[in-house]
């Protein structure tokens, strides 16, 4: 079976660019995995995902479930049983509604982690942002103990008051606490383009009048 050995993990956001990928490698190493959307009839949240389940011949291991970040109820039902929880639920934007952005960025890391230490589970890894590390000062080699400063983005402030939180439930309910920061996302296998790879579309389609400077570091999916 693999590395898994029959352990069943949570991962929230299951549709999105990188929760999608989480999805598919979990069930390559022989996990159970239980994923949420906040919308089961919407095949542009489930197909891509249920997907990976079939190429890899193994529907029985996976199992989505429906689910809103911004409410608290139902959460730990769905996280019962389960051994360790991936979130990556957030609202990738550059714009629209700002209060949203950080709503379900805050409130959505409060309600899953906290549902996560009421039933057990220990281990959690929290996508997080290279913008909640941010670039200030320039010239230094950044690590854990640099935050963004600049938050006059919703999204750039989202990821920012998010993580700091995911920190603070960490220590208060003894979580072991894993966050990753990634800058921009490229790669195949998203449902929906995000700010990251629309960047490199709109270059190849001749969208800037001049050459832009990208102050942004990419990794693959």
């Amino acid at each position: 079976m693999g590395q898994g050995d029959g352990k069943t993990i949570f991962v929230t956001g299951v549709n999105g660019h990188i929760g999608n990928h989480i999805v598919e490698d979990l069930l390559l190493n022989g996990y159970n995995v239980k994923g949420s959307v906040r919308d089961l009839a919407d095949p542009n949240k489930v197909d891509n995902v249920i997907a990976h389940a079939k190429k890899l011949d193994c529907q029985q291991r996976l199992e989505l479930v429906e689910g809103d970040v911004l409410n608290s109820e139902g959460w730990e039902q769905h996280l019962a049983g389960c051994d360790g929880l991936f979130h990556t639920a957030t609202i990738y934007a550059t714009s629209g509604d700002g209060q949203l952005i950080i709503d379900t960025a805050n409130i959505g890391t409060d309600n899953l982690l906290k549902a996560a230490a009421k039933v057990g589970i220990n281990r959690v890894v929290y996508t997080s942002s290279v913008a909640a590390v941010g670039s200030e000062p320039k010239g230094k080699v950044k690590d854990h103990t640099d935050w963004q400063t600049n938050t006059s983005m919703p999204y750039v402030m989202a990821k920012t008051e998010s993580e700091r939180r995911a920190w603070e439930l960490a220590k208060q309910f003894n979580l072991d606490l894993r966050v990753i920061n990634p800058s921009g996302v490229l790669g195949g296998g998203f449902s929906r383009p995000t700010p990251s790879t629309d960047i490199i579309g709109d270059a190849l389609a001749g969208k800037f009048p001049m050459t832009m400077k990208i102050p942004m570091a990419f990794v693959h999916v």
